[in-house]
């Protein structure tokens, strides 16, 4: 079986050429949506997966900063944020998110009920 490592983003290409699974930041912080699109996928809906996929775009959008040194950053802001807290990331990641990184995550999670 091929799993797409790209995260929700890239899913629904990698889909159309066979892949039956993705990689997840997103199943950490809002595990409801992540199995939607999963759910969406399996079942050939693409335009419903990409619209599941483009409510989630500010969260993957902030992972992506910084060169991507903001991936895991972002993850572990946003579970902090929602009350889990599981650490600081390892070097060389970015780590805190900045004032304005965090602003946008907080937007973001209230705007989808997870704060």
């Amino acid at each position: 079986m091929w799993v797409g490592g790209l995260a929700e983003i890239w899913a629904p290409a990698f889909y159309a050429v066979g892949a039956r699974g993705f990689t997840s930041g997103l199943i950490n912080i809002w595990p409801e949506r992540s199995m939607a699109i999963h759910v969406a996928l399996e079942a050939g809906d693409y335009a419903g997966a990409n619209a599941l996929i483009a409510g989630m775009k500010p969260f993957e959008d902030i992972r992506a900063e910084e060169l991507n040194g903001t991936n895991v950053t972002g993850v572990k802001a946003a579970l902090q944020a929602t009350g889990h807290d599981c650490g600081p990331t390892r070097p060389p990641s970015a780590w805190p998110l900045t004032s304005a990184q965090q602003a946008k995550m907080s937007e973001f999670l209230a705007s989808v009920g997870l704060t």
